[in-house]
């Protein structure tokens, strides 16, 4: 009976390098997929290509947008030829899904590429290449054949198959390993630590602090029907504390990082740890993060040589990670914060600058270069803790960081001066606690200013870890340089600026009279006059007494 070929749909090459097509199904779906291999394809560092044409429920077809996949990038042009072998038999890790091998033979001595199916799309799980398993001089054009059926040649459960070295005459039989997930978990006690008491129980020094972490472990298989075996497995923990270069707490005498060698076995087991806090923490506001990672350490394998035809040995004691299941975790300790309900912490900073050399009736910020210039600084929270808050104030070159006065509530300000940056840093706080006030005099330098400067400008600004408004964490001040000559002018204004109030009474043959002005407060002077003319002069501006003449005087 003669059959007909029905066209369901067209698929175009993307490059008229595509020769190798297969169909690939689903275990899952149901669904077949085509794959398609163009080992003659080039973009700049790739040689070959697979395109993979899905099928799924409610279409007309396959995609029209295939995936693309692509082996190792090259920096120099090398004719790998990935895709010119490619095999779809099964599912090799007993996941569910048929997974994808491709061949690259002119990669090296020749390579392959396994790619695992999934709900998705597929994704790269292992690299195969001669130098894996054998010395790479006895094996060419490793890759140039696979196998198109995945048989279970061991009975272990897991299907097998074959590659061909095409220049080597040889074919390699690729067994799978058994396949376990190692189960972990870590949490820390306490959970939230309180920085003003941050207890250690397991420490004879009191200044200690720190915080326990517990891992739990066990494995399992993936095929536990498959496993005789039950030994236990030895993994490679290793855990790390936040970044290396800037951590805020320590294994105790180990550093940073810590390793154990651990006999892990189908049942949960426990091991416990203590992280010390250092003692130059200024971070109270992120969470301390312990990151961990585990491997397998297996004992060595044998490679079968081509005239060995005996049993093939068990792979039991030899299992591999599950590679769909993460091989890190992470855990986080946190701190005790005043932030609300949210754990955020929303400061109200606000900077306030002034100066003792304010002249009031000149309305300047005066300095000369023969004297110290003292800048006040008050930095006020009315919000939230202020973690990590900082006062920088931006120098002028020439101006010199002299020292600094804080009061008793801050005296344990510190402050640092950044020669690169030009800027003086101050802690304020950390944290800078709701309704805290911080009053800090800084004494500077202007001995070294260019002589040619007539007026400064100081810049500074709060900064903050907390949330916190700029616009009320920034404030400037500028002061004019007052001369022997500007000073005589600035008296004279004052003078001028003056207002004299003149008051008397008498008695017979007596005068009474005082004098107040607006410019200074001081006490009124009283004097009694018997006529006789007396010559005062106006000196330091303070009330004072002035003469009569005639019963009148001038002012």
């Amino acid at each position: 009976m003669k059959k007909h070929l029905k066209n369901v749909c067209d698929v175009l090459a993307t490059t008229s390098a595509s020769c190798v097509g297969i169909d690939c199904s689903d275990t899952l779906d149901r669904y077949e997929d085509l794959v398609v291999g163009a080992p003659f394809y080039y973009e700049k560092g790739y040689s070959g290509a697979v395109y993979v044409y899905y099928n799924g429920p409610g279409q007309e077809g396959l995609s029209d947008s295939p995936q693309k996949l692509k082996g190792t990038k090259s920096s120099n042009f090398v004719d790998v030829r990935f895709g010119f072998a490619i095999a779809c038999g099964g599912d090799l890790n007993q996941d569910g899904f048929d997974d994808l091998v491709v061949g690259a033979p002119f990669e090296d001595s020749g390579a392959i590429y396994i790619f695992h199916g999934s709900t998705s799309l597929l994704s790269l799980s292992q690299k195969v290449t001669v130098r894996d398993f054998v010395p790479i001089s006895s094996m060419k054009l490793f890759g140039y054949a696979i196998s198109k059926k995945f048989v279970d040649t061991d009975d272990n459960g897991y299907l097998d198959f074959l590659v061909g070295s095409y220049q080597s005459d040889s074919v390699v039989l690729l067994r799978t390993r058994p396949v376990v997930n190692i189960h972990f978990s870590a949490e820390t006690s306490p959970k939230i630590i309180d920085p003003k008491n941050p207890l250690c129980t397991n420490s004879t020094n009191p200044k200690d602090r720190c915080f326990a972490v517990s891992f739990k472990y066990k494995y399992t298989w993936i095929l536990e029907n498959k496993r005789s075996n039950k030994d236990k497995l030895n993994v490679l923990l290793t855990a790390s504390i936040d970044n290396a270069l800037a951590s805020r707490a320590k294994f105790h005498t180990e550093g940073y990082n810590k390793s154990w060698k651990l006999a892990v076995d189908t049942f949960d087991t426990n091991l416990s740890t203590y992280v010390y806090l250092t003692e130059n923490n200024r971070d109270w506001l992120s969470p301390i993060t312990l990151t961990y990672t585990y491997e397998l350490v297996l004992p060595e394998t044998h490679n079968r040589n081509g005239n060995d035809f005996g049993p093939m040995g068990s792979l039991e004691k030899h299992p591999v990670l599950n590679a769909k299941n993460p091989k890190t975790g992470l855990v986080e300790v946190h701190f005790l914060k005043e932030c609300g309900d949210d754990d955020k912490c929303d400061s109200d900073l606000n900077l306030k600058l002034e100066s003792p050399s304010f002249n009031k009736i000149s309305g300047l910020f005066e300095f000369k270069f023969s004297e110290e210039l003292k800048l006040d600084v008050v930095v006020t929270n009315h919000g939230e803790d202020a973690h990590q808050a900082f006062l920088y104030v931006n120098l002028t070159k020439g101006l010199t960081f002299r020292g600094k006065d804080a009061t008793a509530a801050s005296e344990m300000i510190s402050c640092e001066y950044i020669e690169h940056a030009s800027l003086l840093q101050c802690g304020v706080g950390n944290p800078l606690a709701s309704h805290d006030v911080v009053h800090l005099r800084i004494r500077l330098s202007a001995k070294n200013l260019q002589t040619s400067l007539t007026h400064l400008n100081i810049e500074a600004f709060v900064n903050t870890t907390s949330n916190f408004d700029p616009s009320k964490t920034m404030a400037n001040i500028t002061f004019e340089k007052i001369t022997e000559s500007d000073l005589a002018l600035i008296r004279l204004k004052m003078l001028e600026m003056c207002h004299f109030q003149v008051r008397m009474f008498s008695f017979p043959g007596r005068i009474y009279y005082w004098v107040t002005n607006s410019c200074f407060t001081s006490l009124t002077n009283l004097k009694c006059l018997n006529g006789f003319a007396q010559d005062y002069s106006i000196k330091k501006y303070e009330s004072t007494i002035l003469p009569l003449e005639n019963n009148k005087t001038t002012i």
